[in-house]
């Protein structure tokens, strides 16, 4: 690159004079032969994540730990919860393995061998999705979170509002002392941290009603137009490898993409990620048509945990009629080695646990209640030694 110009988004161009370390780039030459000298290259402008307070400050590693002081900065761990970081970030709760933090540059930089390595960052957080509480403007006329460009007139679940004036139309200022519920409107809080107590927020007073209708109206979709068959020369031809993508060889007419990673939060269509991270070691799947047409679910087990080790499970990610990743979540919790399973012609997903004394469950791909097991006759109480691999009907 030459300028900014020439980056991506928000990238910027790293100008170089011999072979110096790009920011969150590796050079790799020695393999890749890519590193040239005096040449410049794109990078990300966020800040570089920086380990430098323990909770107990006992953990101490030579190279400066516990320097920094709360509250902490964009970027900087460890934290344990959203009050550690500065006005306007939030903890970014990282699982083992995560290497990435949204919104910072290079690695997680954790502590020495022997320690936790799964230290948590400040950072900005995501920006709700409609229906949850949006903090995009104080009464001192500040926009707590650099993502916002936002004044009076508020919209519905945003704040921070003094009066009715503040807030769009018809909608209402909820005035609060505490963190009491904004009628209408989801807090979100332990994801998104902007449910700030004693700050008032856009309401609508009364909700918005239909007209009575003589008879229920579905709250589905119409079903999509069913498309045509194709004419004319095949355009995906099994057995023919001519294309390598993702890390796998494909036939003609097929393509692949990496839409989740163990370990890691799922990016959403709508730019924010999931809540969970990714499960490990999937395994057994199956995909579910959304009952109302369009959409739909891929469930996929979680192969973890080991005869005393529940840590296995079955995770859950949705789509739109487009294709696009709107959600992940863990619908079951609470087993271990989930290897395979099957699903049933009633639309569930029966799951098995392949080690000693394992069971057979069965799991709707929309379960909110993860950490309850709904139990099979094929597997109930590990019956038949357990070590169950999948099912078919």
């Amino acid at each position: 690159c030459d300028d900014d110009n020439d980056c991506a988004g928000d990238l910027k161009c790293f100008q170089r004079s011999g072979t110096e370390a790009v920011p969150g780039c590796a050079s790799g030459d020695s393999i890749y032969g890519q590193d040239k000298s005096g040449k410049d290259y794109c990078y990300s402008a966020d800040p570089l994540l920086q380990y430098v307070y323990d909770n107990t400050c006992e953990q101490v590693p030579p190279d400066g730990l516990c320097t920094g002081s709360k509250p902490l900065q964009q970027c900087e761990g460890d934290c344990d919860r959203n009050g550690n970081c500065a006005q306007g970030l939030y903890c970014f709760q990282r699982d083992e393995g995560v290497t990435s933090v949204p919104g910072c540059s290079g690695t997680p930089p954790d502590p020495m061998s022997g320690y936790d390595n799964d230290k948590d960052y400040c950072t900005i957080p995501p920006l709700p999705p409609s229906g949850h509480l949006a903090y995009v403007y104080d009464d001192g006329g500040n926009r707590p979170f650099s993502h916002y460009d936002k004044s009076p007139p508020l919209g519905e679940c945003e704040g921070d509002c003094d009066d009715d004036n503040d807030c769009a139309g018809d909608l209402k200022c909820f005035q609060r002392s505490g963190t009491e519920t904004v009628p209408g409107c989801a807090s979100g809080d332990s994801i998104y941290s902007q449910d700030k107590s004693g700050r008032d927020y856009c309401y609508r007073d009364t909700p918005a009603t239909s007209p009575p209708t003589q008879s229920p109206t579905s709250t589905c979709a119409p079903t999509p137009a069913i498309t045509p068959p194709p004419t004319g020369p095949a355009t995906y031809i099994p057995g023919e490898n001519t294309l390598f993508e993702a890390d796998l060889n494909l036939s003609t007419g097929l393509r692949a993409e990496v839409i989740a990673w163990s370990g890691q939060k799922v990016v959403l269509s709508s730019g924010q990620v999931s809540a969970e991270s990714f499960h490990g070691k999937p395994d057994g799947a199956a995909v579910f048509a959304d009952e109302c047409g369009g959409g739909w679910t891929y469930v996929s087990n979680c192969e973890e945990g080991g005869s005393s080790s529940y840590t296995g499970g079955v995770g859950a990610l949705y789509f739109n009629a487009q294709n696009e990743v709107v959600d992940y979540k863990m619908i079951q919790k609470s087993t271990r080695r989930n290897c395979s399973g099957g699903k049933t012609w009633w639309n569930t997903w029966v799951t098995c646990e392949e080690t000693n004394g394992g069971g057979v469950y069965e799991v709707h791909p929309k379960n909110n209640n993860p950490n309850i097991k709904r139990k099979t006759l094929l597997g109930q109480n590990g019956r038949n030694g357990g070590h169950y691999e999948g099912v078919a009907y």
